[in-house]
């Protein structure tokens, strides 16, 4: 897998942290973006698991596995484009981790004014943004790899937790279909959709059951409150929850999907 350019530093609007600090907020994201460059002397470090913070005060290593050279305000938050150091190149650090953690200044009501670093982590402490092994289609996966991705295999990986949670389906009762040729054919129209759009992490507090969710509990008999249970326990959704009412491919893995929910 190829190095990805850009990464996910902070979602718009209020943003949660896992550790229990926050609520934070983000409201005017080019207006951070800029001042964060400003404040770095236009590139910010890009560590591991902290080490500037950590580390060296400590007088430990904390080399810098690339530079964050550009901030864009984008409409799911602020990315950063990544110049990738030739260690981290060789080591493909990236592969090492599930996702970026940015150091933040912000005010007492937790209003975000500027990122001052990130850190490659595997447990990113903000909810909301896009896992590192979730920007490639756009940034870092050409169309032969895309298509390779897109094939299912007889085993969840994680845009089949994804595509399970979105549409309320038991994970064991999925995985069961996966031995299903059919089943796995119908899934490769959504794959290619759910890889492309990306995979966010999100609290479900915050999030209201939107139409999708309403046609989703009233079409399979769901009850609403263990519904929200479900998702909030796996903690995933997508930017395809936005949308209004199941698609025909939705409809159609559903569909297949109680063949196998019946079935011992």
């Amino acid at each position: 897998m190829a190095a990805p350019e850009w990464l996910h530093l902070l979602p718009n609007g209020r943003i949660t942290a896992k550790d229990g600090r926050g609520p934070f907020r983000l409201e005017n994201a080019a207006q951070v973006a800029a001042s964060s460059l400003a404040q770095a002397g236009g590139k910010l470090v890009l560590d591991e698991n902290h080490a500037t913070d950590l580390a060296a005060p400590k007088g430990g290593a904390a080399p810098a596995r690339g530079w964050i050279v550009d901030l864009q305000a984008r409409s799911d938050g602020i990315w950063g484009r990544v110049l990738w150091s030739e260690a981290a190149k060789r080591s493909k650090a990236w592969m090492e981790y599930r996702g970026v953690s940015p150091v933040i200044v912000h005010r007492k009501d937790g209003m975000i004014e500027a990122i001052l670093r990130a850190s490659l982590v595997n447990q990113p402490n903000l909810v909301g943004l896009t896992s590192l092994h979730n920007v490639f289609a756009s940034d870092a996966m050409d169309e032969q790899a895309l298509e390779d991705r897109v094939q299912p295999g007889q085993q969840m990986d994680e845009i089949d937790q994804a595509i399970a949670v979105h549409l309320g389906i038991d994970p064991k009762v999925y995985e069961r279909a996966l031995a299903s040729t059919a089943f796995r054919a119908k899934l490769i129209p959504m794959r290619r959709q759910f890889i492309k759009e990306g995979v966010h992490l999100v609290d479900e507090a915050d999030l209201p059951l939107g139409a999708a969710d309403q046609t989703i509990i009233a079409k399979m008999g769901l009850d609403p409150a263990s519904y929200r249970a479900t998702l909030a326990k796996e903690g995933l959704r997508t930017s395809l929850h936005g949308v209004r009412g199941l698609n025909e491919d939705a409809r159609e893995i559903v569909s297949i999907i109680g063949a196998f929910a019946a079935s011992p």
